[in-house]
């Protein structure tokens, strides 16, 4: 994922987004979807690391019924200037 990001300039990670809450949303019937977080990526990018994170949290344990290995404060591994891209991705 990280090749590809560097790779295409960043325009993977657009699409990266909008598959990623589009499925979540599809899978759970809730979220805010992919145009939605789209316009968020765009607009205040970080909020997404943050965001992704919870709507996973929330199929885990609330629709699956079992233990989340997320949580939406994992969003801050995007803050370290190397490592945390690597482990996000």
């Amino acid at each position: 994922s990280i090749l590809w990001f560097i790779l295409t300039i960043g325009i993977y990670g657009i699409y990266w987004v909008y598959k990623t809450q589009e499925e979540v949303r599809r899978y759970s019937g809730n979220g805010i979807g992919g145009v939605l977080g789209l316009v968020i990526y765009i607009l205040i990018s970080p909020v997404t690391f943050f965001i992704v994170p919870s709507e996973v949290r929330y199929m885990y344990e609330d629709l699956d019924g079992g233990q989340s290995p997320v949580r939406g404060i994992y969003g801050l591994w995007i803050l370290l200037p190397i490592v945390g891209p690597i482990i996000w991705f």
